[in-house]
């Protein structure tokens, strides 16, 4: 099984800056907010790479007789007319532009992380923050967002995240050309979820509870309210803000 990165990312800077990123965040208007913010439309992969007989490697389809210093002999060709030789050579040649001839291997170095994302819910869009969050397989795309930074370095990049099999949770932030990285303590949060007026009550035994929410950051109450949580839907929110309070302290 597959384990999951839930990801939150934060985009924020001036109105100019922002405008740039939602230009080509923007690009394709036939797309739903929730479904616009795909890594493929920021850092594309190059189409060589998706190319079917590049993937498949070289295949003759041709067989031609040639004498070569005096001697008769048959030379393969694909149906653009190259031979092994110059497949090879060709295939040196997107290993040196693009680092890897190998899809997956690009995924690694360009995305960090094996396929685009899941968006689960864009938080927020306005002139100056955009706040998105989504699923990761295996790892957080790290490497994407070191590549958008260097993209729009005038923007502040901040990654939070957390893995509910790892245990773990961290923000990961770039600005300015400089990149920090601070982890934080994993904490569940238990409810019950009444269905019949879509309220829930915060709960301390998972026993008891039938909704499980993983907190990412280091501001727990923030992580809260962007996972929909709020002293509008939580009956019990006093004590939950409390218990949180409570933990922290004992760290």
């Amino acid at each position: 099984m597959a384990n999951y990165f839930t990801c939150k990312l934060t985009v924020n800077g001036s109105v100019e800056s922002m405008n740039e990123f939602y230009l080509v965040l923007n690009s394709d208007s036939t797309k739903l907010p929730v479904d616009r913010f795909k890594m493929e439309n920021l850092v594309p992969i190059p189409e060589i790479l998706l190319d079917e007989e590049f993937k498949n490697g070289f295949s003759p389809v041709c067989v031609s007789m040639k004498h070569i210093n005096g001697i008769k002999q048959s030379i393969q060709t694909d149906r653009f007319g190259r031979t092994k030789e110059d497949f090879n050579d060709f295939v040196s040649l997107v290993e040196k532009i693009y680092g890897t001839s190998s899809i997956e291997e690009w995924y690694e170095n360009n995305w960090g992380c094996e396929e685009d994302l899941e968006v689960i819910e864009i938080i927020s869009f306005d002139e100056k923050e955009f706040c998105v969050m989504y699923n990761c397989v295996w790892c957080p795309n790290s490497f994407f967002i070191k590549n958008l930074h260097e993209l729009y370095p005038k923007l502040r990049l901040t990654l939070e995240y957390v893995s509910e099999e790892e245990l773990n949770s961290a923000t990961l932030e770039f600005y300015k050309n400089k990149v920090s990285l601070q982890t934080h303590s994993y904490q569940d949060i238990f409810f019950q979820l009444s269905f019949k007026d879509d309220s829930y009550i915060f709960v301390n035994d998972y026993e008891d509870a039938n909704c499980i929410i993983a907190l990412m950051g280091a501001d727990w109450v923030k992580s809260l309210k962007d996972d929909g949580f709020t002293n509008n839907n939580v009956e019990n929110w006093d004590e939950l803000v409390n218990h949180l309070k409570d933990y922290d302290k004992e760290l």
